[in-house]
């Protein structure tokens, strides 16, 4: 079962008067990558968040979002810190006092109570463990929710991943099957040339017979086709794995591209070429794809 590095995701869990909504989205990236921006007063949970999506999430860049609601006034408070704003406006008078002819403007309410931690929202003391609780219980729900976005892409990868891997075996069949004319081919003509150079230079027939039977050979195929095989056959069977492959199939991909590279280099007929060419796209569009592979 494939799973796609992209998914969204939004989760509220509640308890009483309490809803935790956690939002998550994911693009596509060779390790796993965490961002959480969370409530300051919850940053103390953020590795409990991190290390419950390292357990179920093994590739690409997560982008978490939490929000804290609480409906009961009692508990949430506003909090201004005089001291802080003291040392704001000595700041600011400073700089005044610095750039005489720059900074003319007073500053407003609405612009001072917007700089960082002059006022701020906090939630009353509550039990640490009933949070993490429902931290936990939420940012699960999100994953769950999270996954089954990312299977449903996955499952489109599956089918048009399958149906490129019998393309290429389609092309795959019709090289195998020309391979031994071409040889036959190959070895005829190239041993009547050999024979006009007999006829010239006197050289000994057998030597050249032995020469020509070790050229034609080198534009056999049958070893690239067999691995080329052996390739398709285990994507096949990495992309029926419930676990993170996308590494292992892009390793695999890079082996098919070296394999279809090997047979094009050997080719010496058009109706080969055109089998090769087709093999070749079609790895690229199946590496494309594989880059989305969790």
């Amino acid at each position: 079962m494939l799973k796609s590095m992209t998914g969204y995701s939004r989760y509220e869990y509640t308890e009483g008067d309490v809803t935790i909504a956690i939002e998550m989205k994911s693009v596509n990236s060779r390790y796993l990558e965490m961002n959480v921006k969370l409530p300051r007063f919850l940053n103390a949970f953020e590795l409990n968040i991190k290390n419950e999506i390292k357990n179920r999430i093994k590739r690409g860049r997560v982008d978490v979002f939490v929000s804290y609601e609480c409906c009961d006034s009692a508990f949430q408070k506003v909090k201004y810190d005089p001291v802080l704003a003291k040392e704001y406006f000595a700041a600011i008078d400073k700089i005044r006092e610095d750039f005489p002819d720059g900074f003319a403007d007073k500053i407003s309410l609405d612009t001072f109570v917007r700089l960082d931690g002059i006022i701020k929202m906090e939630g009353m003391e509550q039990d640490e463990d009933k949070i993490l609780s429902m931290i936990i219980k939420a940012t699960n729900g999100a994953i769950d929710a999270f996954d089954e976005d990312r299977i449903r892409e996955g499952s489109n990868l599956y089918d048009d991943i399958k149906v490129k891997l019998a393309t290429i075996e389609e092309h795959l069949d019709k090289i195998i099957e020309r391979a031994p004319e071409n040889v036959r081919m190959y070895r005829e003509n190239l041993t009547r040339k050999l024979q006009e150079v007999i006829e010239k230079s006197g050289l000994d027939e057998n030597r050249i017979a032995t020469e020509a039977v070790i050229y034609a050979d080198k534009i056999c195929v049958d070893e690239e086709t067999v691995r080329l095989k052996s390739h398709i056959e285990a994507v096949r069977k990495e992309i029926d794995k419930n676990e993170s492959v996308g590494k292992k199939l892009d390793f695999l991909a890079q082996e098919m591209n070296r394999e279809a590279n090997t047979i094009l280099s050997k080719s010496l007929d058009l109706v080969t070429t055109d089998h090769g060419v087709e093999i070749k796209t079609t790895i690229e569009k199946i590496r494309e794809q594989i880059q989305n592979v969790e």
